[in-house]
């Protein structure tokens, strides 16, 4: 199972490589977050694991059930936790912002309700080589670290 002892593994690993820790963030789906938020971080105290702040020994978790999946349209399954820094890598949004109303189709109108749905294209890009790692912790108790 995930401990706390594993979270600090997994920030030692980075730091270890002499990475900063100051932008990480704790990746892990849903199960697990849900998990980890009532499991308690030691007996008697009634501090869980993961606090009211939605973080892990200090650090942010972000719920992504992306990372429990083999492959990018798979399903969902496995029990992994990555930690990562992301400083240098930015989220862009490019090119037009598609709006759609939709008000008079027959699933718009069997409800009475409008749809509205917004679209547009993101990407990420690593500005700088090295400078972002990421560990990922699997059920089978192994860190790997992918550097």
């Amino acid at each position: 199972t995930f401990t706390k002892e594993t979270a600090a593994e997994m920030i030692g690993k980075l730091a270890s490589h002499n990475l900063p820790t100051d932008n990480v963030v704790f990746v892990m789906g849903a199960a697990d977050f849900w998990k980890l938020k009532v499991t308690p971080f030691d007996a008697g105290s009634g501090i869980m694991l993961i606090g009211n702040d939605n973080r892990l020994l200090g650090i942010p978790v972000v719920v992504n059930n992306a990372i429990n999946r083999a492959t990018q349209k798979g399903a969902i399954s496995g029990h992994a936790v990555g930690l990562g820094n992301f400083k240098y890598l930015p989220v862009m949004q490019h090119g037009n912002i598609r709006l759609s109303i939709d008000a008079t189709s027959a699933v718009a109108s069997n409800t009475d309700e409008v749809y509205t749905t917004i679209n547009a294209d993101f990407s990420c890009t690593i500005l700088k080589d090295g400078a972002d790692a990421f560990v990922l912790y699997s059920k089978s108790g192994e860190s790997d670290s992918d550097l």
